[in-house]
């Protein structure tokens, strides 16, 4: 019996992958990392043979300055990790899933962005939390400023990846949750404060 871990470079599909580790026996304590960030796993059994199985663990393993994280807050910030004074690292692998419970809809900025031009940031509108379909919303590089991006699900995914050429200084971008037509919504911590539909002479809108 055997468990095979393959790491793919064609994306989900996995029309191209690269074999990466062959288990059998009995062993623990070992761990495996796909560099491409998508891995498949295969398990078969001869028709003889019984045994006990396999558990496994499995993270999102960030590559540079970055922290990968999901995040359910309202409003939030991410970044490439290097600061103002160093660029981000060759190689760099990161990934950030926004997933605030109940968002109709996200905004994402970017303040600053200036990337190599073999690496790039990509926007990911999602079906769910798991990001398990996908609409690529953006493939960003190179230098720009104020763009923004909405997922219209309620969830969004953001990949950065650079090559092993040039680095660059790297960007900043804010996300928001966003509601539907004039309201604006958001999560208050003040003692006192306002809230409106945010219509004001205007009628209030319908499916708001």
């Amino acid at each position: 019996d055997e468990v095979q871990v393959w790491e793919c470079s064609d994306g989900v599909e996995c029309f191209s992958k690269n074999l990466l580790e062959s288990f059998s026996g009995s062993q623990s304590g070992e761990s495996v990392v796909s560099s491409t960030g998508i891995m498949v796993l295969g398990f078969q059994t001869q028709s003889f043979s019984q045994g006990q199985g396999f558990e496994a663990e499995w993270a999102v393993a960030c590559n540079g300055f970055c922290t990968c994280g999901v995040f359910e807050e309202d409003a939030g910030s991410l970044t490439d990790g290097s600061g103002p004074l160093a660029d981000y690292m060759d190689m760099s692998r990161c990934e950030w899933m926004i997933a605030p419970p109940g968002a109709s809809a996200i905004r994402l900025e970017f303040g600053f962005f200036e990337t190599h031009q073999g690496d790039f940031v990509r926007v990911l509108e999602c079906d769910d939390e798991f990001c398990s379909s996908s609409v690529i919303l953006a493939n960003i590089r190179g230098l720009q400023t104020g763009s923004e991006y909405v997922s219209r699900t309620g969830f969004m995914k953001v990949e950065f990846s650079s090559d092993g050429d040039t680095g660059g200084p790297g960007f900043e971008a804010d996300w928001s949750v966003i509601c539907n037509n004039y309201c604006a919504c958001g999560t208050f911590r003040d003692q006192t404060g306002t809230i409106s539909d945010g219509s004001g002479q205007l009628d209030v809108m319908d499916k708001s």
